[in-house]
C-alpha cells in the first residue's frame, strides 16, 4: 500500500495543497500545545492564551478543509485570513524577516486556489 501511495502520480497542485495543510497542522499544533518558548513569546507580545489557542484550532480546521476536496476553497480562504493576520502581527512587532515564510505560505495558498477545480460536482476526474 505504501508503495502505491509513493508511486502515485501526484500533481504539483496536490503537493502544494498537502504542504500547506502540513504547515497549518504544524503551526496549529504548536499554538494549541503552546510549549514554554511560545507561551513566553506571546506573553511578551501581550497575546492572551485564549487567542493563540483559538488561532491554533482555526489552523487545524483550515488544514482539514484544505484536505477535503469539496471544501478546499473554504480552507484556502480561512488559511489566507489567518496568514494575513500573522503578517500584520509580525510587521507590527517589527519582525520583518519572520514575515517571509508566511508570505511564501500565502503564495502557496494562491497556487492552491488557482488549482481548485471549477466544477461544482464532488468528484473530479483527471485524464
Amino acid at each position: 500500500m505504501l508503495h502505491d501511495i509513493l508511486s502515485a502520480d501526484v500533481s504539483l497542485s496536490t503537493l502544494v495543497t498537502w504542504t500547506n495543510a502540513a504547515a497549518l497542522v504544524a503551526a496549529g499544533t504548536v499554538n494549541v500545545i503552546a510549549p514554554g518558548p511560545v507561551r513566553r513569546a506571546y506573553a511578551r507580545w501581550e497575546i492572551s492564551p485564549a487567542s493563540y489557542v483559538t488561532v491554533g484550532l482555526l489552523q487545524l480546521f483550515a488544514a482539514a478543509l484544505l484536505l477535503t476536496p469539496t471544501l478546499q476553497l473554504w480552507g484556502i480562504l480561512l488559511a489566507a485570513l489567518i496568514s494575513f493576520g500573522a503578517v500584520v502581527l509580525l510587521l507590527d512587532r517589527g519582525r520583518y524577516v519572520f514575515t517571509l515564510p508566511v508570505l511564501v505560505f500565502m503564495a502557496g495558498l494562491g497556487a492552491a486556489a488557482v488549482s481548485v477545480p471549477s466544477s461544482p460536482g464532488p468528484i473530479h476526474y483527471v485524464a
